[in-house]
């Protein structure tokens, strides 16, 4: 009896969908190797934002191997309350991704990235 009550946790715990399971880093967050659902999000902390109407949301890419293919990354903006989600967008190496987003609180989502690509994700005003 005690193995198959250990067994149902554990087959419970395991059907649980874990939304953060993947990598997942707070924004600024600078040279961050990524793979497919790498996300970013904002923290919510910053005082800085909690007075502005409008700020811009910056991504550079980078090729951790110099010298290979040029890195390139596919991603999706998003609210974090979940209401809202922008794009994809296909941010290539060597031009700066900027988009002009409210004072809400924003993630980043990876949805595909190259072999050995690196990204830097932070806000400006």
């Amino acid at each position: 009896m005690k193995k198959l009550i250990l067994i149902a946790i554990v087959a419970l715990i395991a059907a649980v969908p874990f939304q953060k399971a993947n990598a997942q880093f707070t924004i600024p967050a600078y040279n961050v190797q990524v793979t497919a659902n790498t996300t970013f999000e904002d923290n919510g902390f910053n005082a800085q934002n909690q007075d502005r109407e409008e700020r811009y949301l910056s991504v550079d890419v980078e090729d951790q191997h110099r010298g290979s293919d040029e890195a390139w990354v596919t991603i999706v903006l998003y609210k974090l309350n979940g209401n809202l989600s922008i794009g994809p967008f296909k941010v290539k190496e060597g031009k700066t991704f900027q988009m002009a987003l409210n004072a809400d609180n924003w993630g980043v989502k990876v949805l595909s990235a190259s072999e050995d690509a690196s990204m830097s994700v932070w806000e400006d005003e």
